[in-house]
């Protein structure tokens, strides 16, 4: 148990450990191989943390990451702030509930799973948010949210996937700033698509090209404002008016339901329809009222979804 302690250099854990715990601590560097039974929360891990070994369960939950690297597939990342996070033959890893800052790569074996995250929240990296290769390299994304503003480069994509990369996307919200970034590019630059499959639906895309390239987005997904809290912020939260709101596919192979029992927003962010929402301000107008005329004038707003 290694609880409330300060590590300026490495710490290392090997061989076979169970039910080894981190808490409350900042640690520099940490690296674990062998097989390991690791619980980690409420940390500050900065460099580089390695999770290697074939554990029989890693739980790293409510900490911040500056860079995380994933072997094993047994990991469960949730509720982390995570700067970029890369995954090697972590087969079946589930990876929820995360902020993660700047970037994400797949390679190698392994079909991780991308769970309400919000991605690229402040990438300054001017390149892709995420990369995937690799012969059976299959991530999942459901109902996650990207950002590309003004941070990745004109012409650059969202996603690049190649050299055989395979992914799944489905109820996921595509953000940028329309200045010609992408959304999904099998080939990458190269163009090399051969070996590579992905597939799609139930994504909404705005402010970046939705086609991308060599991939179709699906006959559920749609460009279309997705009247956000305030896209230019990063809060990507539905208000009352986004058609967000019970638009995703609702029999995957993860949760069927948003936590108040409706049927999947888009996004990571979800509208909690149990619920009284203030109304929202989409926009502002004037009108010059003649004192003697007998014209009426009405105004409405649009209170959880109702007028």
């Amino acid at each position: 148990e290694i609880d409330r302690v300060n590590i300026e250099g490495t710490l290392g854990v090997d061989g076979v450990v169970e039910n080894c715990t981190i808490t409350n601590s900042s640690i520099h560097r940490t690296s674990f191989g062998g097989t390991v039974t690791l619980l980690a929360e409420h940390n500050n891990f900065y460099g580089r943390f390695l999770v290697g070994g074939p554990g029989p369960e890693i739980i790293l939950r409510d900490n911040f990451n500056d860079n995380l690297g994933i072997e094993p597939g047994n990991t469960i990342v949730e509720n982390n702030t995570i700067r970029a996070i890369g995954i090697g033959n972590a087969d079946g890893a589930v990876i929820r509930n995360n902020r993660i800052l700047e970037s994400i790569s797949c390679s190698m074996d392994g079909q991780p799973f991308f769970y309400r995250n919000d991605i690229g929240i402040w990438n300054n990296s001017n390149h892709s948010l995420v990369e995937i290769q690799g012969e059976n390299t299959r991530p999942l994304f459901a109902t996650n949210t990207f950002h590309s503003y003004d941070n990745t480069r004109d012409g650059e994509s969202l996603i690049v996937i190649w050299r055989s990369g395979d992914a799944e996307f489905y109820n996921n919200l595509f953000l940028g700033d329309g200045f010609g970034s992408r959304g999904i590019n099998i080939g990458g630059t190269s163009g090399n698509v051969e070996g590579c499959e992905v597939i799609g639906d139930y994504n909404c895309f705005w402010g970046v090209d939705p086609v991308g390239v060599n991939f179709e987005i699906g006959e559920h997904s749609y460009v279309e404002d997705p009247r956000i809290m305030d896209r230019r912020e990063r809060d990507a939260r539905p208000t009352v008016m986004s058609p967000l709101i019970d638009a995703g596919l609702a029999n995957g192979r993860w949760e069927r339901r948003d936590p108040d029992g409706t049927t999947p927003d888009i996004g990571c962010y979800y509208f909690d329809q149990r619920e009284d929402h203030p109304p929202f301000i989409d926009g502002e107008f004037e009108i010059e009222v003649d004192p003697f005329s007998d014209m009426v004038y009405e105004a409405s707003i649009v209170d959880d979804g109702e007028e």
